[in-house]
């Protein structure tokens, strides 16, 4: 049954690969919300704790997987909007 929880896991987190792909194609990250992308990442933080504490490692590793993606998002969004451009705009 763990695998199941690996798959659909995976799955799930795996939408945000593409939006990392079209950044990186595109080098526009001005759609992408700091908000979003951090609330996601907290999420991420409290789903990890919580595979630690009761022992599954579908739950840790999926929720590793997701704050890989969402820093990976984050990472672009700052490469782009601040460091190429050298400008900033007030968290969305």
């Amino acid at each position: 049954m763990e695998a199941v929880g690996f798959v659909g896991g995976a799955i799930s987190v795996s939408a945000g690969v593409p939006q990392i792909i079209k950044c990186l194609k595109t080098k526009q990250t001005k759609d992408l919300s700091y908000v979003t992308n951090m609330v996601s990442y907290m999420g991420s933080s409290i789903g990890m704790y919580y595979g630690i504490a009761i022992g599954h490692k579908a739950i840790l590793l999926c929720n590793i997987y997701s704050m890989i993606v969402n820093t990976t998002l984050l990472g672009t969004k700052l490469y782009f909007e601040v460091l190429c451009t050298g400008s900033y705009q007030k968290l969305d």
